[in-house]
């Protein structure tokens, strides 16, 4: 196996040593790490959306939002403060 020396500062250090599970090494952190990050158009991570508003009162209040904004002339959007809505 080929090793590699990166620097950290020892904020980052700290930080990464926090998220790595015991037995793990920091080589196999890393890798796990990275593979939470996926492509924005992995088919995969799109998947793992679904149904998370189903049971969830979130969804009747963005649907509302989203009734109310279509009322609203199309000139008026730009400055829109969706938060009184």
């Amino acid at each position: 196996m080929v090793q590699k020396t990166i620097s950290l500062t020892p904020e980052t250090y700290k930080r990464l040593k926090s998220k790595k599970k015991q037995n793990e090494s920091f080589s196999e952190l890393v890798d796990r790490l990275l593979d939470l990050k996926k492509e924005p158009n992995d088919e995969e991570d799109f998947k793992s959306f679904a149904g998370v508003l189903a049971e969830d009162d979130e969804w009747d209040k963005i649907e509302k939002i989203l009734e109310k904004a279509r009322q609203i002339p199309r000139k008026s959007l730009d400055n829109l403060n969706l938060e009184k809505l």
